[in-house]
């Protein structure tokens, strides 16, 4: 079946359903009309096989799509598909399921400012959305679950090659055997710009072992203006998989981690390998079952004096009982070492974030409540000689956040 939509947005309503021939996604939408395909259960693979052909026939597509669908193979967008959308109809949430052993939900391949949104994606071999070598992309309000990775490279919502400026917000990743969210790279990459905003991750990690639930490394080299910011990590693995909450993986550099809410069971908070001139601040980490708030570590075939400019401050680890070392201070100087700033550790029920970290915890985006400053219960620099930890030191700016949103680098 030809359909004439190669300059424009066509108007075709499949599967004799009712929905309006016109719709407008938001605010921001052309306002050019959508292809609407409704995987009704007695037409499911009816609606799956129109799907396909439209994706093959390529052009700068809208579709809306609904029901559930059932994949033995992944759906593509290629370059010729640049600008497309494939959004969930209003009210209507689609569905993506997996079945024999299907690999990926939705591929995009060289197909730059695609916009994917409101999709559920669900029982995945590798991966829910992948994309290569695609520009601007935007991932927005999916959810991904049941991801069965066997492998690193691999993880709910995977990005690789030359990817910049994607963004990836208000998604729920719930269940990936290795990563949540992975930024992955070669040599010849790019992922300038990339934001990963608001976010919910959580039991991620769950078999494969060096694991982030929030992944990124930069094998290229190049990558500046990278956001990790409001997103909510929980459950990031046993401690046999050891798993990072936000992992910089080889030479992931100029990455602004700020405003996150981390907690286990996990192994580690955060990992920098071998990057430099990352920021991580104002995030809040519960520490109750998480073993290490970083590992600071040098790439291989490097050393830890090129990992320059790294700072971890303003950060709040809370605890249930008393405090213990949350930063070895001798792990961490020297050449190369990691500038550690007003970091604050407390017990959960008395520090000042207690009702922001409920919140987050529930799932809930804002966290906005902070009280007064000086309630909190904490030591400092205590421990023995030689395993001194960072504890406070507020500095002249206190809690204060960093101005603007999560949305600009530094």
């Amino acid at each position: 079946m030809l359909y004439p939509y190669k300059t424009q947005f066509a108007v075709i309503s499949l599967l004799f359903t009712t929905i309006p021939a016109t719709t407008k996604l938001d605010a921001e939408d052309t306002g050019s009309a959508c292809f609407k395909v409704y995987a009704h259960p007695q037409r499911a693979e009816q609606a799956l096989a129109e799907l396909r052909s439209i994706l093959a026939a390529g052009g700068r597509l809208c579709i809306l799509v609904s029901g559930t669908f059932f994949l033995d193979h992944p759906l593509r967008l290629t370059s010729g598909n640049a600008g497309s959308k494939i959004v969930s109809a209003p009210g209507n949430m689609a569905t993506f399921i997996g079945r024999s052993g299907a690999s990926r939900g939705l591929e995009i391949i060289g197909a730059d400012d695609v916009v994917v949104q409101s999709i559920k994606f669900s029982s995945f071999q590798r991966e829910g959305v992948y994309a290569q070598n695609a520009r601007r992309v935007t991932i927005r309000s999916v959810a991904v679950e049941d991801i069965r990775s066997n492998a690193w490279s691999q993880g709910a919502v995977h990005l690789t090659g030359v990817s910049t400026d994607a963004l990836i917000e208000n998604s729920t990743i719930d269940g990936a055997d290795y990563a949540g969210i992975i930024i992955d790279t070669d040599a010849t990459s790019d992922i300038s710009g990339t934001r990963i905003l608001n976010n919910r991750v959580q039991h991620s990690c769950r078999r494969i072992h060096d694991c982030g639930a929030i992944y990124v490394n930069d094998r290229g080299r190049v990558s500046r203006n990278i956001v990790i910011a409001g997103n909510v990590v929980t459950d990031f693995g046993p401690l046999s998989s050891g798993g990072r909450g936000i992992y910089l993986d080889d030479w992931a550099s100029h990455v602004a981690v700020r405003n996150n809410y981390i907690s286990g069971p996990g192994h580690f908070a955060f990992q920098i390998h071998g990057g430099r001139d990352n920021r991580i601040t104002h995030n809040i980490v519960d520490m109750a079952h998480i073993y290490t708030a970083l590992l600071y570590q040098a790439a291989a075939g490097s050393t830890r004096a090129a990992m320059m400019g790294n700072v971890v401050a303003d950060n709040i680890f809370t605890r249930h009982a008393a405090p213990g070392p949350v930063f070895k201070v001798t792990d961490y100087t020297g050449a190369g070492g990691v500038s550690l700033r007003r970091n604050r550790q407390c017990i959960v029920k008395q520090c000042i974030p207690t009702c922001r970290a409920k919140r987050a915890h529930r799932g809930e985006r804002e966290a906005s409540c902070l009280a007064p400053e000086g309630d909190y219960t904490a030591s400092r620099n205590g421990g023995d000689p030689g395993d001194t930890f960072l504890t406070f030191d507020p500095g002249p700016d206190g809690l204060s956040q960093p101005p603007g949103d999560n949305t600009g680098g530094y």
